[in-house]
C-alpha cells in the first residue's frame, strides 16, 4: 500500500539519469549566478569540469550532447577563473573536442605542447590523421611538418605510445621520413617504456624486427638472437619474423616456423609462407594453397595479405591475358568474324589441310560449306589464310 507523502515507483527518477541530472542543476547554478551579476564559485565549475572529465558520458545521443556542453560550459569558466591551471586546460581542450570544436582545441595544444605537455604534443600529431581529413573542403589545421615535430617532441617527453608509433613511422615512412637508425633508437625507447596499449613481448618484436632488417651485422645478430629468444618462448609474432629474416640462408626452416606462426599470427605469415609456396621456396610448391590462404576470409581486412593477394592475382591475370592476347585475333578481324592470319609455316599447314577438302578424297574432310573453294577465289595469300581454317 502506497502512503500519500510517497511518489510512486513511475515517478522516481530512474538511476541511469543521476549523473545527467547532476550536470544540469551544476549548469542551472551556473546559468542562474551569471544571470543575476554574480560571479559564479571558481571550485564548483572546476569540479564539475572534472568530474564529466574522469566519468564516462551516458544516456542517449540528445543526453550525451546536453552533457558535453555543459561540460565545455564549466571547463571554460573554470579556465578563464585560473589561467594558470594547465590541468583545466586541458580538459577545457578535450571538451573542445569532444564537440568538434578542433579549431579552438588545436590552440590550446600548441600553448600547452610550448609547456612541454607530451599528451598536448601527441594530440597534435593526432588531429593531423587521415579520420580528421575527411572533408577535402574543410581547412587543414596542422600540416605535416607540424605533425612530425609534436610527434618527435611528444616521443622525446616520455609519452610512451608517442614513442612506440614513432618507431614504427621512422621504419615504414610516411609521415616522418624513413630512418631505419632512428627507428631503432626509438623502438629500444619503447621497449623500455612500453605503452599499456601493447605487451612487452610485442615491443621485443618490434625491435627484433628492425635489428635484423640493419645493414650492420652486430646489429642484425642481436635482432635474430632476440627473436630466436622469443620464438622458444611461444611468441607466434616473433616466428614469423624471425623466418622472413633467415628465409634466404634456411627456407626450410623458414618455411617450417611460418606453418607453426599460422596458429596464432596468421596475418604475418601468410603473405610470406603463400610467396614460398608459389616459388616452391623450402619445399615443394603448392599455389592453389597459397591462393586459398590469400582468399582466407578471417584475414581478408589485414593489409599486407590485401597487397600479396593483389600481386599474385596481378601475376595471374597478367599471365592469362599474355596467353590470350597470343590466341586473340585484332579488333577488325573479330568485327568481321574473322581471325588473325597464321604464321607462315601454320598458313601452309591450314592452307594443306584447305587443299585437302577440296579434294574430296576422305569424306570427313569435304568442303560442304565451300570455304575453301571461296577462299581459291580470292586468290590473296593472306585473304586465304584468314578464311582458312
Amino acid at each position: 500500500m502506497t502512503r500519500p507523502g510517497d511518489p510512486s515507483a513511475a515517478e522516481r527518477p530512474p538511476a541511469k539519469h543521476a549523473l545527467l541530472a547532476c550536470v544540469l542543476l551544476a549548469a542551472a547554478s551556473l546559468a542562474c549566478s551569471a544571470g543575476a551579476g554574480e560571479t559564479p564559485p571558481t571550485g564548483e565549475a572546476a569540479r564539475t569540469c572534472l568530474r564529466i572529465n574522469d566519468n564516462p558520458i551516458e544516456g542517449d545521443w540528445d543526453e550525451r550532447a546536453r552533457i558535453r556542453e555543459t561540460w565545455v560550459a564549466a571547463c571554460r569558466q573554470a579556465a578563464a577563473a585560473e589561467p594558470a591551471n594547465l590541468r583545466l586546460k586541458h580538459v577545457l581542450a578535450r571538451s573542445l573536442m569532444a564537440t568538434g570544436r578542433r579549431d579552438e582545441a588545436i590552440v590550446i595544444w600548441r600553448e600547452l605542447a610550448e609547456h612541454d605537455d607530451a599528451d598536448a604534443a601527441f594530440e597534435i600529431y593526432d588531429m593531423y590523421k587521415s579520420y580528421y581529413r575527411g572533408d577535402v573542403n574543410a581547412p587543414q589545421l596542422v600540416t605535416r611538418a607540424e605533425a612530425e615535430r609534436a610527434l618527435r617532441r611528444a616521443a622525446e617527453l616520455g609519452h610512451a605510445y608517442a614513442t612506440l608509433m614513432l618507431a614504427v613511422l621512422l621504419d615504414r615512412g610516411g609521415t616522418v621520413k624513413r630512418d631505419p637508425q632512428e627507428a631503432i633508437r626509438f623502438a629500444e625507447r619503447a621497449v623500455a617504456n612500453p605503452s599499456k596499449d601493447v605487451t612487452a613481448a610485442d615491443m621485443q618484436v618490434l625491435l627484433g624486427r628492425l635489428l635484423v632488417k640493419s645493414s650492420d651485422p652486430e646489429q642484425k645478430a642481436r635482432g635474430i638472437a632476440l627473436l630466436e629468444k622469443l620464438a622458444q618462448a611461444g611468441q607466434w609474432n616473433a616466428k614469423a619474423e624471425l623466418a622472413i629474416a633467415i628465409r634466404e640462408r634456411d627456407p626450410a626452416r623458414a618455411r617450417a616456423l611460418l606453418e607453426q606462426s599460422l596458429r596464432g599470427n596468421g596475418g604475418g605469415a601468410i603473405p610470406p609462407l603463400a610467396d614460398m609456396l608459389i616459388k616452391g621456396e623450402g619445399g615443394p610448391a603448392d599455389p592453389r594453397r597459397a591462393v586459398a590462404l590469400l582468399n582466407d576470409r578471417r584475414y581478408s581486412d589485414v593489409p599486407g595479405i590485401r597487397g600479396a593477394r593483389r600481386r599474385t592475382l596481378h601475376r595471374r591475370q597478367t599471365g592469362a591475358a599474355r596467353s590470350q592476347e597470343r590466341r586473340r585475333p585484332p579488333e577488325h578481324l573479330r568485327a568481321m568474324g574473322l581471325r588473325r592470319a597464321a604464321p607462315p609455316a601454320e598458313a601452309s599447314r591450314r592452307q594443306s589441310r584447305s587443299h585437302h577438302r577440296l579434294s574430296g578424297k576422305h569424306p570427313l574432310r569435304r568442303d560442304r560449306s565451300g570455304r575453301a573453294r571461296r577462299a581459291r577465289r580470292h586468290g590473296g595469300t593472306d585473304r586465304s589464310q584468314a578464311l582458312a581454317e
